[in-house]
């Protein structure tokens, strides 16, 4: 399992790997990255799962899309234990379909 990526650091290595990318992948990474920088956790996991089963993405945006799932997960961790439904309600449907 690769470690999780730095919150902070997800918008420019997101920008690096998916920048060239076809545009409905781009514009779904960019659409992660301002959910992110909203801190909409919900909105950027869902966006982030779309990017962690991509058909033909290479093995840098694959690591890349996994490493921001585990940050994204932590966030929305965090996010429920200080009260917030909307991520125990991402969080739980994510446990239902694993």
């Amino acid at each position: 399992m690769p470690p999780p990526l730095a919150a902070e650091q997800i918008p420019a290595e997101v920008q690096k790997a998916f920048g060239k990318a076809a545009l409905p992948v781009k514009e779904t990474a960019d659409r992660m990255v301002a959910s992110l920088q909203r801190k909409d956790y919900p909105a950027a996991y869902q966006d982030v799962q779309f990017l962690c089963n991509l058909p033909g993405e290479t093995k840098q945006q694959r690591l890349l899309a996994a490493r921001s799932m585990l940050a994204i997960t932590s966030l929305l961790q965090a996010a429920q234990a200080q009260g917030d439904q909307q991520a125990a309600a991402a969080l739980k449907v994510y446990q239902s379909t694993k």
